[in-house]
């Protein structure tokens, strides 16, 4: 009797009795092969349940009856790599009630598997049932916030919803996990490169309306996230409107209106206010120093950078000092030599 032959003959688990049946066959086949293969060949799990296509129970079914009789597989325990093939053929279906992810934590450790290799090996089921817009909004977002503590496992899922969800809902996650969650730095700089990636070329005025909201909730976060939320929020700014500054082929410049009312929109949000650094300089040396009008006389550049920094000081909250926003090397295009000019 071959039994390795039976074995792959079962691929659709269709009830609980085919199951055990299935179970009963791997079992005598791992034993077989303990006898008959070398090490490098023996029987894998992955080996025997790639046969299956389908199954009519549920993942949970078929994972709770393994565990049932998991004493008689001590010598060949379940794996991820099994694992993940199943849940490829028996995900549960889509359920606001519950989330698949609190599913798949339950197995792992009732499996006693390493849950960061699940989800290294787990990121490929995501990214294609994130495309199809398989999972509920809430359960990625508690599946980020339980990855938060393995930031390159963040980093990873975080960069795949960010690709292929729409930007209100991207934007919307990025509140989402600031919600009395505290964020390594390490998490932060994997929102801001994400985040700074997909919205650069959104609409100047959706962008602006984006951070108005992310402002109006700044009250609901607790003080200890503030700073980081702050962070994060100046740092994607700053991406945007470095891009936005100048008229290229790709995006719309800003207007000297929309360039203040981003400076005064960050400017609520700031909590130190460091005018030498992003997005405040990026606005000031556009604004002031560097606004496309060209003259080649320094007298006219200098009354032309007079009115500017009159009109850039009508914006600043009367506790700020001008001068402290101004860099040194912006301006060596003004400086005047006596003996020529």
């Amino acid at each position: 009797m071959d039994i390795r032959e039976h074995l792959v003959n079962i691929t659709t688990i269709n009830n609980e009795d085919t199951l055990l049946t299935f179970l009963v066959l791997c079992k005598l086949s791992f034993q077989s092969s303990m006898i008959v293969d070398d090490n490098q060949h023996r029987l894998r799990w992955i080996d025997v349940v790639s046969k299956l296509k389908f199954s009519q129970l549920t993942l949970q079914q078929i994972i709770t009856t393994y565990i049932d009789y998991k004493e008689a597989f001590n010598e060949f325990t379940f794996d991820i790599p099994a694992l993940i093939h199943l849940i490829t053929i028996a995900h549960p279906l889509p359920n606001a009630n519950y989330s698949p992810f609190s599913t798949f934590m339950h197995l792992v450790q009732n499996l006693s598997l390493s849950s960061e290799m699940f989800y290294e090996q787990f990121l490929d089921i995501f990214t294609l049932r994130i495309r199809n817009q398989y999972y509920y909004f809430h359960h990625v977002g508690d599946l980020l916030r339980a990855l938060k503590s393995r930031e390159t496992l963040f980093g990873k899922y975080f960069q795949v919803y960010s690709t292929w969800i729409n930007e209100d809902e991207v934007w919307k996650m990025f509140l989402y996990l600031f919600e009395n969650t505290d964020l390594s730095e390490m998490v932060q700089n994997h929102l801001v490169l994400n985040l700074a990636k997909r919205f650069p070329t959104a609409d100047i005025d959706k962008f602006y309306h984006d951070i108005k909201s992310a402002q109006n909730r700044l009250e609901t976060i607790t003080s200890v996230h503030r700073e980081s939320y702050v962070k994060v929020l100046e740092a994607i700014i700053s991406a945007f409107v470095d891009k936005h500054r100048y008229n290229t082929r790709y995006c719309y410049p800003l207007t000297e209106q929309q360039l203040k009312q981003f400076f005064r929109l960050a400017l609520s949000l700031s909590l130190t206010y460091n005018l030498k650094q992003p997005p405040y300089s990026l606005i000031i040396e556009r604004l002031v120093f560097k606004t496309g009008a060209q003259s080649h006389n320094k007298i006219q550049k200098m009354q032309l950078l007079f009115e500017k920094l009159i009109d850039f000081d009508q914006n600043l909250p009367p506790t700020i000092d001008p001068a402290l926003a101004i860099r040194d090397e912006w301006l060596s295009d003004y400086s005047l030599n006596i003996s020529t000019e």
